[in-house]
């Protein structure tokens, strides 16, 4: 899809016409940073981390940011150790 496309025009294609477009997407680039919305939990870290090791996995460069704009590091030590563990 073109970076013209409107939010009505996304909404009138079909699932995998949507997926198929991210894909699309996907491949055509090379560097990529990925984040979530503020204080993530669990399920959006992990799925960040997954997101990240399918770029890996399809030669693509993913940086993770985890952001916690009231200056809470709740999740950083668990990241980093996995990361770590993980030889990132």
């Amino acid at each position: 899809m073109s970076k013209t496309t409107t939010a009505n025009q996304l909404a009138a294609t079909s699932g995998s016409e949507v997926v198929a477009s991210i894909c699309q997407e996907i491949l055509r680039r090379h560097r990529f940073l990925l984040t979530s919305h503020a204080r993530p939990d669990g399920d959006s870290i992990g799925s960040q981390l997954a997101m990240a090791y399918a770029l890996e996995a399809l030669g693509k460069d993913g940086h993770n940011l985890f952001a916690n704009p009231d200056g809470g590091d709740r999740w950083q030590p668990l990241v980093a150790a996995f990361l770590t563990a993980n030889g990132r």
